[in-house]
């Protein structure tokens, strides 16, 4: 498409390099999610709404973010008489609970914990072969993922002492003001056994049987072969074991989204009990969601904390529990 190429020479120029491919990654996967029998010139509302579904922009964030790029492009062909500014209008009114995003959430979110958990055995056992005896090769992996699942972020996880796992209850200590987090049984037998660990097997060089490797002396849970504590980046490079398996199963592992897929879930039991959530019951909505009340609560004419969290919650929702709706 020659006049994509003159809009990302246009939109690029005086650029850096990381900015450069991100404008080129969005805009020539855009293009792939064209009507095939239509100009742009003939785009309606469907056309737009198909676009920016497929862009995988599951947040209210990421939503405004793909909406602006875009914008961008249509007004630049505006400018080149290739479109109109009717369309432009048109693009500009669909609002993010507009969109259809049923397959993208159960794609990178998940249902309950026993999905999660299952479509983990599912990416493992793709990768192993089916061969289970993998000697603890993926226990930091599931550790980090049940973690997640439960409320810890990234930077939580990798400070997570090997004394904040309680030895008889089901229950990890978060950070500095030690708030207990209470943890499925399922998930925190795999987390103490892990936590008393010396070393693992790893196939990563080539031996079918794997090679020894020893997890250094550490007072921190996740450590490595190399490190006495690992790092958010590390933690997160792992599902690179997983993911090259998610066509095989539908599913997309990512740490952010696995995260927010516990939020919801205890979002929606909590509905169950307590009645339906409403986006300005701001001090409901700060407990649930672990962020403080004043944030929530802040508005501008771009910014609602409080609505698109909100909103991506109702997504979920409609996801996978439409019944309830």
């Amino acid at each position: 498409m020659d006049s994509l190429n003159e809009f990302l020479a246009a939109k690029t120029e005086n650029q850096n390099e990381s900015t450069v491919k991100v404008y080129e990654n969005f805009y020539r996967r855009m293009v792939t999610f064209f009507p095939e029998d239509k100009k742009p010139i003939d785009f309606t509302r469907p056309d737009f709404m198909h676009i920016l579904q497929n862009m995988n922009a599951t947040s209210a964030g990421t939503f405004t973010v793909a909406k602006s790029y875009i914008r961008d492009w249509i007004q630049w062909m505006i400018d080149r008489g290739d479109m109109e500014q009717s369309q432009l209008d048109v693009l500009t009114k669909i609002q993010y609970y507009n969109l259809d995003y049923s397959d993208a959430y159960k794609t990178y979110y998940f249902r309950n914990f026993d999905e999660l958990w299952e479509s983990l055995d599912q990416n493992i056992e793709l990768h192993l072969e089916g061969d289970f005896d993998n000697d603890g090769e993926f226990d930091t992996l599931r550790c980090a993922v049940y973690l997640s699942w439960y409320g810890f972020t990234l930077n939580e996880i990798v400070e997570i002492l090997k004394s904040d796992i309680s030895p008889t209850d089901s229950i990890v200590y978060r950070g500095e003001e030690h708030i207990p987090v209470r943890i499925g049984d399922k998930a925190m037998g795999y987390i103490r056994d892990y936590a008393t660990k010396e070393s693992f097997r790893s196939r990563k060089f080539g031996r079918p049987d794997g090679v020894e490797m020893r997890y250094k002396d550490s007072q921190y849970l996740f450590r490595s072969c190399k490190s006495a504590k690992m790092n958010p980046n590390q933690i997160s490079a792992m599902t690179r074991y997983t993911n090259p398996f998610f066509d095989d199963i539908g599913k997309h592992f990512a740490f952010n989204k696995i995260y927010l897929s516990g939020v919801y879930y205890r979002i929606y039991l909590d509905e169950q009990e307590n009645g339906t959530l409403k986006s300005t019951d701001f001090e409901r909505l700060a407990r649930l969601f672990s962020v403080p009340q004043e944030k929530l609560s802040i508005k501008s004419k771009k910014y609602d904390l409080s609505s698109r969290k909100y909103q991506q919650y109702l997504k979920y929702k409609e996801a996978f529990y439409p019944e309830v709706l």
